[in-house]
């Protein structure tokens, strides 16, 4: 399994990756809650990363666009199915043309 990693402005970055089963559960529930994570505000991607508050643990990453208000905020769940979930805010995402 391959884990993708971004560094992100302002995003703490940790040397440990998470361990291969850690990823996985976190890939299995992210994908269970993709369509509903993707219908959250401001999001434009979803993905599975380093979990920022423990080394070697996966957790749900949620990109926004933008800062959120509070009351958007809320609206993001702190964990699904035992998996954390952080919200970073990466600004939006564009596709790039292909070239060659």
């Amino acid at each position: 399994m391959l884990l993708a990693t971004a560094a992100v402005p302002g995003y703490p970055q940790r040397t440990q990756p998470p361990d291969e089963r850690s990823v996985e559960q976190a890939t299995r529930v992210k994908d269970s809650h993709i369509e509903s994570l993707m219908r959250l505000p401001a999001v434009v991607a979803v993905g599975v990363g380093a979990y920022s508050r423990e080394p070697g643990r996966a957790s749900i990453h949620v990109y926004v666009s933008r800062e959120l208000k509070a009351r958007e905020r809320k609206k993001f769940p702190r964990q699904l199915e035992g998996v954390p979930v952080e919200v970073i805010v990466s600004g939006p995402i564009r596709t790039r043309k292909k070239t060659g």
